[in-house]
């Protein structure tokens, strides 16, 4: 893969975080209303997210899925903090970048999955000045881009 495809992509998909975080903040007074909507589809972006991969790599579509269900589950009954996320989603986006057809799908869903996670952390944040909410979803989430970077210049 080119650089000059993949680090547009990359930080393309890291945008989707701070678009969630003001989509939040515009539709405030229907938190209550969407929060658990917002929460399914974070469940169904994972699991495809995950099956894509898996499928994509070679594993058995059954295997994949199964795995999918397993880190689906655990994302959807854990909380678990973007700053996790986001690593993760580096390393897989990475390695997804070796099948570019696989790539174009990853950094889609890495965004919509970034709109998600930036929502819910306005949702928990909201006390707080913007702006401060905004430098925390950055420097808590740039280990994506990041580790993605250093994949790519090592491999």
């Amino acid at each position: 893969m080119q650089a000059q495809i993949f680090f547009p992509a990359i930080l393309l998909s890291f945008i989707g975080l701070f678009i969630g975080y003001f989509l939040a903040y515009q539709t405030d007074e229907e938190e209550n209303d969407i929060k658990k909507y917002v929460k399914l589809s974070q469940f169904a972006l994972i699991l495809i997210f995950t099956i894509a991969t898996s499928v994509m790599a070679g594993i058995n579509f059954w295997i994949g899925a199964l795995f999918a269900i397993m880190v689906g589950l655990t994302f959807f009954f854990i909380k678990v903090p973007s700053h996790l996320y986001y690593p993760i989603l580096g390393v897989l986006t990475y390695f997804g970048s070796l099948n570019q057809d696989l790539f174009y799908v990853q950094t889609f869903l890495v965004f919509t999955i970034g709109i998600t996670i930036g929502t819910f952390n306005y949702w928990d944040n909201k006390k707080t000045k913007w702006y401060h909410n905004y430098l925390t979803l950055f420097y808590q989430n740039i280990s994506f881009i990041i580790i993605a970077t250093i994949l790519f210049f090592l491999f």
